[in-house]
């Protein structure tokens, strides 16, 4: 799996790849830009790709999603606007809608940002539940810390 992104949409994507990791998916995360001039080698057919834009009409993400498509993957579309050119021209759609963004002008991404986190934090627990991972998995893949060690009940 690999996640994307273009200007803030980015970071949500890096830390969604890293989530989907730690939990049973592993996830890479692709920049949006790059994928157009080289990185889309790091793509196999039959990968799914998840692309995030809260518009879903973001210039440089439409050229990332055709070239991942073009590459044979699969692509999840994650936007606020499910009648954008994202939304129909995934495979598959998740809505991460808000009304407004907050701040005196309504335009820095604040509360799609949050939106977009919960959408891609309910997916992976979907997904770690398909794949029923459990805590001796989870401490496998993140053995420091204190999430890291089984608790008493877990052994």
């Amino acid at each position: 799996m690999h996640v994307t992104g273009i200007g803030k949409c980015s970071h949500v994507s890096t830390y969604a790849a890293s989530l989907f990791s730690s939990t049973g998916n592993p996830a890479y995360y692709l920049h949006g830009t790059e994928a157009v001039h080289g990185s889309c080698g790091q793509l196999a057919a039959g990968d799914v790709v998840i692309a995030i834009s809260n518009s879903g009409e973001t210039g440089e993400l439409k050229a990332t999603v055709l070239a991942v498509k073009n590459n044979g993957c699969k692509v999840i579309g994650v936007s606020g606007n499910p009648e954008s050119w994202l939304a129909k021209n995934t495979d598959a759609f998740l809505f991460a809608g808000v009304k407004a963004e907050g701040g005196p002008l309504n335009r820095a991404p604040r509360n799609s940002v949050l939106a977009e986190l919960l959408t891609l934090q309910a997916l992976s627990v979907a997904l770690q539940v398909e794949k029923d991972w459990d805590p001796v998995k989870y401490v496998r893949c993140h053995p420091g810390g204190k999430l890291g060690q089984l608790r008493e009940n877990e052994k």
